[in-house]
């Protein structure tokens, strides 16, 4: 099905004064790329009976499992990854010891503090992910899941990313914070931003499932 922009007006799909539109009403996501997909997926309806009941499948596996979604990743992580790629910051040492370390957190304080906090994000963002392939792994066929939780789990398969999920924060040396900043500034970016392009889309479809909840 097709739908002009002058026909989505006319229903109240999209509005002007945007609380008055159903986009309004649907939207609940948590992320700018959950909004965005959402948007996009209200102007672009299924065309084929086959890929409303993929639709469908998939929004009542996600209601059942709203209770165990992670409450990350957030926007709030996927902006701070975004900074951290577009911030300058003091190379690194190499190695990273103990020594370098503690002397890369006194002389560059300011830098080691950014790293610190996006390295703490990222740690949230990857563990939810994590979460979240295993929920999907879960799923059955019809709905298609499988496939977005084998590739987010071949996003995550690094060694580094790995160590990052099944750590404990409260654990994490200077050394580590280092380590692991490095390895995001160097190597995350690709990765990060399909993961954002993959959670966008679950956003948006975990929005509309939980509102059909909600209104039962």
């Amino acid at each position: 099905m097709q739908i002009d922009k002058t026909s989505l007006l006319d229903l109240s799909v999209f509005h002007p004064e945007e609380e008055q539109s159903v986009f309004h009403f649907l939207n609940h996501t948590q992320t700018n790329e959950g909004r965005a997909y959402l948007r996009w997926w209200l102007e672009h309806p299924p065309a084929r009976l086959e890929q409303v009941q993929e639709i469908q499948a998939q929004l009542k596996f996600l209601g059942a499992n709203a209770q165990a979604w992670p409450l990350h990743p957030t926007n709030g992580s996927f902006l701070v990854l975004d900074k951290f790629f577009e911030t300058y910051v003091d190379a690194y040492p190499k190695p990273v010891h103990y020594l370098s370390a503690l002397l890369y957190s006194l002389l560059h304080p300011g830098d080691f503090s950014l790293t610190r906090f996006s390295v703490k994000h990222t740690i949230d963002l990857v563990k939810g992910f994590d979460t979240i392939a295993r929920i999907l792994e879960q799923a059955p066929p019809e709905t298609n899941f499988q496939a977005v939780s084998q590739r987010i789990q071949g996003l995550l398969r690094a060694t580094w990313i790995q160590d990052m999920i099944h750590c404990s924060v409260t654990d994490i040396s200077s050394v580590q914070w280092l380590y692991w900043g490095q390895e995001i500034k160097q190597h995350f970016k690709p990765a990060a931003e399909e993961l954002s392009a993959l959670y966008g889309k679950l956003d948006a479809q975990m929005a509309v499932a939980k509102l059909g909840l909600e209104k039962g």
